[in-house]
């Protein structure tokens, strides 16, 4: 970082299947818990990162910049950004460098995602957006099967079984009764996961994560970054990394390899 910029708050709305929310209304609680935690005016928001990938296709709204500024009584200058998953790492990264070069003082980062409203078919097909519209889509290829594809071969590689790959669900399923912001708040056992319904073999039902409104890292959070200490107790940002990855084409040297061998190993003990 050229200069010290520090997070001055943040917020989240619940995961859930909220019908009857908009996502100007999922973007408009975002910011509001989010400017409650800093405890700042709306009125010191010069910019507003927005960050999104399936508005037009589950919401057949576009233009979230002008939608994301509507929300605040000055209007100020705001922006979408779209890196598929990474969107809201990368709303992040644009908003730090907005402080750095001394082109706004206090910008809200506002990630926002509502899925439900579309069909379950739809939502797949925009999914496949963040794949390789030329090599992938047209074999037929959907992301839980470009995922299973890839599980097969990391469990080919690690000797992962079926009984440790429903560990990690199971994991999750139990850190999520203590998340009052998690879609789904019941445990289930690994053995739960690994009886049910097979979706792209080896990944199975309670593998995979749901269609969702709500929140996750960087999608329907808000987080107000400055480039000053102006709170009671902000949170500094050391640096900030976009990395991006080549469609699948990449190749993973030796020496990264052996390193991903050794996370798993030590994960494992």
């Amino acid at each position: 970082m050229r200069q010290d910029i520090f997070l001055a708050g943040s917020g989240l709305t619940r995961f859930g299947e909220w019908w009857e929310k908009s996502l100007r209304d999922l973007m408009s609680e975002a910011a509001t818990a989010a400017l409650r935690s800093s405890g700042m005016s709306p009125l010191e928001i010069d910019l507003v990162v927005v960050a999104n990938m399936l508005a037009e296709t589950a919401n057949d709204q576009a233009g979230l910049g002008a939608l994301a500024s509507s929300l605040f009584p000055h209007r100020p200058p705001a922006l979408r950004v779209e890196a598929a998953c990474g969107s809201g790492s990368l709303a992040l990264h644009t908003a730090c460098a907005f402080l750095e070069s001394g082109r706004a003082k206090t910008v809200l980062v506002l990630g926002a995602e509502k899925m439900t409203d579309a069909p379950a078919n739809a939502v797949a097909e925009a999914l496949m957006g963040a794949a390789d519209g030329e090599l992938d889509a047209p074999s037929g290829i959907t992301f839980p099967g470009i995922f299973g594809l890839i599980g097969q071969r990391y469990m080919h590689e690690y000797d992962l079984t079926r009984e440790q790959l429903s560990v990690v669900s199971a994991v999750h399923h139990r850190n999520a009764m203590d998340n009052p912001f998690a879609h789904f708040r019941q445990e289930l056992s690994p053995e739960a996961v690994s009886a049910s319904p097979l979706v792209s073999d080896p990944l199975r039902l309670f593998d995979c994560s749901p269609v969702s409104d709500g929140a996750k890292p960087g999608s329907n959070g808000a987080t107000s970054a400055r480039s000053r200490r102006t709170t009671a107790s902000p949170s500094p940002l050391s640096s900030t990394w976009r990395i991006l990855d080549s469609r699948g084409r990449a190749k993973v040297s030796g020496s990264t390899r052996r390193r991903m061998r050794g996370i798993h190993r030590s994960s494992s003990t």
